[in-house]
């Protein structure tokens, strides 16, 4: 099938999740089988997906290795080693020199299932591993061994029973202490050497490059974001790649040091590397290639010997940053995964003076602000789908019993849902906290996902995704997952494709059991963007009704010399003569009559009511990809596009 044979156009997001992503593939081949995608986004393991979704697109486009490459990740992640018997999934997750005792540590806690003693047991073999440095052991193994060697020289010396029986005690009494005092120093000692470790690795256990043979998770992606683009390139794909074919990329990032999320990749040229780090953290080829184009985007001399006295380079434009960037940027689970250092330029005071200068930004994980990332591509009035694939819980029948592609699939589906009747997804579960334990772990859930999860409930929203169902022990942290269990996942992520597909095909396949037909079910697409349309006038209305209700009001009076208590009506008429006012050097009298006109004209407008005792109701009109309204002036003003003047 050629690109022009393909049906259907769509965008696509998807959830975070670490290895719940390996459900991912199979969803985007489905959705790929009749769909063009044109946006793709995601955060955390989303983004490593949408990566790779976007370098197949990009294949198929090209005639590269497009989506029969993503079809076999699966089986290439369950891959068992036959000397560690781990899948490759396991394998690539690799600790550094420096982080493996940690790394194992926390590995054995996450995962065993017991009590304390049960946990204690298990980090014993790790403990007697490690050699303490600290000076009190050393103190304490010569009374390990001085004891029973001075009681072993007097059993020798006397030849008595009782003296050899002392000796026997002393013996076994210094191993004892050799060994409380080996596990106590080396608690002490990982304790005190932690924090240098893990942050002298970039704050993470694992930085993603390979060790030795072993291959890191960086590195093995790379390659096959090169095979799925179509291999033998001479340089890494790029966001400039896929926007010649009209591809568009999104993934989120957190960036720390500024508490703020970002989307990548970045809009301005304000961001800078460190050669080193971007070296320890990605593959020769990339890093080569950032080295290479940072050199000569500097266009000031001065931001240039800035950079040069810093030791930096400028992070390049987007177009020519590899894609791979927006996939490990968001992929960085704190303390888990290394956390990715750039520098940004902005203003700081030095000697009573403000100047510019590069300070150091740490970015973490997308999914710490926002895992699932819904409003991406999202317009009041859509022309194609923006598909969403939300990761839950509950997951009830097993994909990977055994049966044929019609039995396995219809289960398959029973662990994915869609709310596509009237009113059905609006509420939210109500989950059970029992404990201190479960409160505290609530709190933290909501600080993440509160915005997500209203997000994704909203009236035209919530019907365009997709929850797939995973048990507590599929995807999440569990690295070690079976081989059969990552194939039997696969099922359920095509089966999330075929339900999202059935937006706009009309159709589910037979192997869904039973196929809902009703009008209803069969005219969702055509249902969503009447929905959108009520909602978005609705919400027009609303805001309408606001801006009409401050309009024309007097303000309360500033004092001063150039006191004045305009109303809104007066400032847009008057603003080019106040010359104090910001933003006014490209206004004008007649913009402020056309402004005047249109608000009036707004306000005249009969948006439709809704029935305020509906389930639900319409919800209002979200202008910007925040949680709360932000007008086209404050997007642009936050991009230093608007006139200073």
């Amino acid at each position: 099938m050629t690109m022009s044979d393909l049906p259907f156009d769509c965008d696509l997001v998807l959830k975070g999740g670490i290895t719940s992503g390996v459900v991912y593939p199979t969803a985007i081949v489905e959705l790929a089988r009749d769909h063009r995608f044109h946006n793709i986004g995601g955060a955390s393991a989303g983004a490593i997906a949408a990566v790779a979704a976007a370098a197949a697109e990009y294949g198929r486009q090209t005639g590269g290795g497009g989506f029969d490459e993503l079809n076999a990740i699966p089986d290439e992640l369950a891959h068992e080693d036959a000397s560690s018997h781990q899948t490759l999934l396991q394998r690539l997750f690799v600790a550094q020199t420096e982080t493996r005792e940690y790394f194992d540590l926390f590995w054995q806690q996450k995962r065993l299932e017991g009590g304390l003693f049960t946990r204690a047991k298990a980090v014993l073999p790790t403990l007697l591993r490690h050699s303490p440095t600290i000076p009190k052991f050393k103190l304490a193994n010569l009374f390990a061994f001085g004891l029973p060697l001075a009681a072993i020289v007097w059993a020798a010396l006397a030849c008595s029973p009782g003296t050899i029986a002392f000796a026997v005690l002393a013996v076994l009494v210094g191993v004892v202490i050799y060994l409380v005092a080996r596990v106590v120093a080396g608690v002490i000692d990982m304790v005190r050497n932690a924090q240098q470790a893990v942050a002298a690795n970039m704050h993470g256990l694992v930085n993603g490059r390979s060790v030795g043979d072993q291959m890191g998770l960086t590195d093995w992606l790379h390659e096959r974001i090169e095979r799925l683009a179509g291999g033998d390139r001479q340089s890494p794909l790029t966001y400039g790649d896929l926007a010649r074919h009209d591809i568009g990329l999104v993934t989120l990032t957190t960036n720390l040091s500024q508490t703020s999320s970002e989307t990548f990749p970045f809009s301005d040229l304000t961001w800078a590397f460190r050669p080193a780090d971007i070296r320890t953290l990605f593959p020769e080829q990339v890093a080569s290639h950032l080295e290479a184009r940072g050199r000569v985007a500097t266009e000031s001399s001065e931001q240039r010997a800035t950079l040069e006295k810093a030791g930096l380079l400028q992070l390049p434009p987007a177009p020519e940053l590899p894609v791979i960037l927006g996939a490990r940027i968001s992929l960085s689970f704190p303390v888990v995964i290394s956390a990715i250092p750039l520098w940004r330029l902005t203003p700081v005071r030095r000697g009573g003076k403000w100047v510019t200068e590069y300070r150091e930004v740490w970015l973490s994980d997308g999914g710490i602000c926002s895992n699932m990332p819904v409003h991406l591509f999202d317009h009041p009035l859509p022309s194609r789908p923006t598909y969403a694939i939300n990761l839950g819980s509950g997951a009830t029948d097993s994909d990977a019993e055994p049966g044929d592609d019609h039995s396995v699939m219809a289960r398959a589906h029973r662990n994915v849902w869609r709310p596509i009747r009237t009113g059905s997804g609006a509420g939210a579960p109500i989950s059970d906290i029992d404990s201190t334990t479960q409160l505290l772990g609530a709190v933290l859930t909501t600080m993440q996902n509160w915005s997500d999860y209203s997000a994704t409930r909203s009236l035209g929203v919530r019907d365009r995704v997709c929850t797939i169902r995973l048990s507590s022990k599929e995807g999440g942290m569990n690295l070690d997952m079976p081989s059969t269990t990552i194939t039997g996942l696969a099922p359920r992520g095509r089966a999330a494709g075929e339900n999202l597909g059935w937006m706009v095909r009309g159709t589910l396949p037979e192997h869904v059991d039973p196929v809902d037909q009703t009008d209803e079910a069969a005219t969702q697409w055509t249902r969503h963007r009447w929905t959108r349309l009520r909602s978005t006038a609705l919400g027009a209305g609303r805001y309408s009704d606001d801006v009409e209700s401050g309009w024309a009001k007097p303000a309360v009076s500033q004092q001063g010399p150039l006191a004045n208590n305009f109303a809104y009506a007066e400032l847009a008429a008057n603003a080019k003569t106040l010359p104090y006012l910001p933003y006014r050097s490209d206004w004008s009298a007649t913009a402020g009559a056309a402004l005047t006109a249109g608000i009036d004209a707004l306000a005249a407008v009969d948006f439709g009511t809704a029935n305020m005792v509906s389930r639900p109701p319409f919800r209002p009109l979200i202008l910007s990809t925040r949680g709360e309204p932000v007008t086209e002036l404050n997007e642009r003003t936050q991009r230093d596009e608007l006139p200073t003047s």
